[in-house]
């Protein structure tokens, strides 16, 4: 589902430039919640261990909400598709990881360091920000 987004006309002063904004979206959220796997063990079916299509897991949460307010409402929350947003990790654990890498479609990729002290997964802080046109 794609978002509907109500536009807007700006001119930016310094450079004489006009452009398009989204004006309905805020400039960047947080990715939902996911669990980082650390063993191979909590890989989820069909995933690759050190693989996260980040972008697909947005989709599939913001698509299919497991509970909310308003069950009369189609419960879908707009999402942007891959191209429209640039992804950052701002926080990891680097006695965890190494070699933290994200794609421009959303594809992180990360290794896990040899002998880390963990028994659980991990997170990351992961900001998608929303490209302007």
């Amino acid at each position: 589902m794609k978002a509907s987004l109500s536009h807007f006309i700006v001119k930016k002063a310094e450079n004489g430039i006009i452009k398009s904004l989204k004006a309905t979206l805020p400039k960047f959220f947080f990715m939902p919640s996911v669990l980082i796997p650390v063993i191979a063990e909590q890989v989820p079916a069909g995933d690759t261990f050190g693989t996260i299509d980040l972008h697909a897991k947005y989709i599939d949460q913001f698509g299919t909400p497991q509970a909310s307010s308003d069950t009369s409402l189609d419960v879908a929350i707009p999402v942007l598709p891959a191209d429209e947003l640039a992804y950052h990790i701002t926080w990891y654990d680097e006695e965890v990881f190494e070699n933290v890498a994200v794609s421009a479609a959303g594809v992180l990729t990360y290794d896990v360091i040899a002998g880390a002290d963990i028994y659980e997964g991990s997170f990351m802080n992961i900001v998608f920000v929303v490209k302007e046109d």
